[in-house]
């Protein structure tokens, strides 16, 4: 702790509240943040109605609590997101559901890569598959190395939206790069 430069004496703050009853300035103001000052927001909305292991209702009042999770980003507009939830919301809809939940973030100002990961795959000792949405806002710096200077990238328009290849085919969606939001 001593020797970490970067280290925060804060204590973690919990709030047990209802989503829909909650406000993004109440989440803020507990975390003591500002607009934007999030580094990340990171969640899994409920998956019981997408799960294939059980019911998979489409009107399950559950499935819509993912726009609460929109709302928070486009709200608190952190600098990256990352939302999990089970691998059976890839196909909700013949892909509707997905395909809204991607353009919703890009419609908040983020760019959006999506695919299904095992966590064994990660050393977890379980194969547990899951869906992973990840979002960069679009107006955050770019650096990566090798690179001269940090990139900004600014911009009024939506990302591009990179869909695994094995999706783009399913859903018979035109190739990498050249599928955009705008």
């Amino acid at each position: 702790k001593k020797t970490m430069s970067h280290y925060q004496d804060r204590e973690p703050v919990i709030l047990q509240t209802d989503i829909t009853k909650t406000t993004t300035e109440e989440i803020l103001k507990a975390g003591d943040l500002k607009v934007g000052e999030a580094l990340v927001v990171s969640g899994g909305p409920p998956c019981q109605g997408f799960s294939t292991a059980g019911k998979r209702m489409i009107d399950d009042p559950m499935n819509v609590l993912f726009k609460e999770f929109v709302r928070v980003v486009k709200e608190a507009l952190p600098v990256f997101l990352i939302l999990e939830n089970v691998p059976g919301l890839v196909s909700m809809k013949k892909g509707e559901i997905i395909k809204e939940m991607l353009e919703d973030f890009a419609n908040c100002g983020y760019n959006i890569v999506w695919d299904i990961l095992n966590a064994a795959d990660y050393g977890v000792p379980q194969n547990r598959r899951r869906v992973f949405i990840i979002g960069k806002r679009v107006d955050a710096l770019l650096y990566t190395a090798g690179m001269e200077r940090p990139q900004l990238h600014m911009g009024a328009m939506p990302g591009e939206i990179d869909h695994p290849a094995w999706f783009r085919k399913r859903h018979g969606m035109v190739p990498k790069g050249q599928c955009t939001l705008g």
